[in-house]
């Protein structure tokens, strides 16, 4: 940016909730584009058609606002018929536009598209860099020491946290919860897996997603991991929850 010579187009890899978005849209307002007229983010949880990407391309044509036309687009959920418009985007880039593709896995990206972007790869941050993150949000001490403490170098995640109690709350549960399930506590297992039995199906879906996430940064037993998918398939296929939770808990 300093030297004038930034790339049309860059793909953000690295695992979810890590800081992509967060660090692309910090370039974006260093770049100079307007907050309202010439950032465009699309990070969605549903797939992403190719109508929102010729949308998208329409809307990166315009002269920007201010100094640039950003986009940031979540790639790992794009169709392939949005992927195959975008790179019509990406082949003939609008001036003064810039395009960041955020993934989890650079190589799931069309080798048309992977092959027309700077790749860039972000690995999580130490406690203190989410602790400088998290500054300007003028989050306590005490709420910042058990935000880092989930987020393990995490920034985007921590981001989150510091901005949605329910979120941080949902976490937290979900933490000890997890806690619990690798315990030797066998009654304490069962009580827990009675408690969140009484759950909604989408926070007991939560619990399994964070356990799966944290299973996989551990070094606990391979079957766990087996009994997690398990209760995952039983969830969506509508077993009764508290069957699928003492299943998961014994």
């Amino acid at each position: 940016m300093q030297n004038n010579s930034l790339a049309h187009a860059y793909a953000l890899a690295g695992e979810e909730n890590i800081g992509k978005t967060t660090f692309a849209l910090e370039l974006a307002s260093m770049l100079g584009a307007d907050p309202v007229f010439d950032v465009f983010v699309i990070d969605q949880d549903e797939l992403i058609t190719a109508e929102e990407a010729r949308s998208l391309q329409s809307r990166l044509a315009l002269a920007p606002a201010g100094k640039h036309k950003v986009a940031v687009i979540k790639a790992d959920l794009l169709t392939e018929e949005a992927s195959s418009s975008l790179l019509k985007t990406l082949e003939e880039p609008p001036a003064h536009s810039v395009i960041f593709l955020t993934t989890s896995n650079f190589y799931s990206l069309l080798s048309t598209i992977a092959s027309r972007v700077q790749k860039i790869m972000f690995s999580r941050g130490t406690d203190d860099d989410v602790k400088v993150a998290l500054a300007p949000t003028g989050t306590s001490q005490e709420k910042t020491e058990k935000i880092v403490k989930l987020a393990g170098g995490r920034v985007g995640f921590a981001l989150r946290l510091a901005i949605d109690d329910f979120f941080l709350e949902l976490v937290e549960n979900s933490q000890q919860n997890y806690e619990l399930l690798i315990s030797k506590s066998l009654v304490e297992r069962l009580k827990i897996a009675e408690k969140i039995a009484s759950q909604e199906t989408p926070e007991v879906r939560f619990f399994l997603n964070y356990s799966l996430k944290r299973f996989a940064d551990s070094l606990a037993p391979k079957d766990l991991g087996k009994k997690l998918y398990q209760a995952l398939s039983d969830l969506e296929s509508n077993v009764n929850i508290k069957l699928a939770m003492d299943n998961l808990f014994l």
